[in-house]
């Protein structure tokens, strides 16, 4: 759906006669998690990385909602080496479902990034002040050896 061109709340309760969706995944800003919660189904859950919803706006015991924060930037700063290979472990996997076709990546990139402005641009992402994607670019070297790897911090997922 293109946003620009649809009313996504009326096109997604059209989808489900009116049930709404089991889940969402919001990357996009605090107002657009809130406004994703009315389309949600009884017992739905949301996933967010761009700013907790405002869950006031659905009435208690209601839709019995469940949630998660996504928070990747404190795993970039914390120094915590567990967290930071998980990451790049989240990430061959995404870039291996990429290669099977099984996931699309959008292909307007804003621009490229070098591993250490991850977190300034993840910032600057959820702040909604990139038109496009951002793309880190890693450089690893191990035992004389470099790998070069290219990860999308913001990616659409297409099922």
């Amino acid at each position: 759906m293109d946003y620009h061109e649809q009313n996504v709340k009326e096109e997604v309760m059209r989808l489900t006669n009116g049930r709404g969706v089991d889940a969402v995944l919001d990357t996009v800003s605090r107002q657009n998690a809130t406004d994703s919660l009315e389309m949600l189904a009884f017992m739905g859950h949301i996933a967010y990385i761009a700013g907790t919803p405002d869950f006031t706006k659905i009435p208690s015991c209601t839709k019995v909602v469940s949630y998660q924060e996504i928070a990747l930037a404190p795993a970039h700063t914390a120094e915590d080496k567990e967290a930071q290979s998980d990451l790049g472990k989240i990430g061959d996997k995404m870039l291996e479902l990429v290669k099977q076709n099984k996931l699309r990546p959008m292909v307007a990139v804003a621009e490229t990034v070098s591993l250490a402005e991850v977190p300034e641009a993840l910032q600057r992402f959820s702040e909604r002040h990139v038109k496009g994607k951002i793309v880190a670019k890693i450089n690893l070297r191990k035992k004389g050896a470099v790998w070069n790897s290219s990860f999308l911090l913001s990616i659409k997922i297409r099922f």
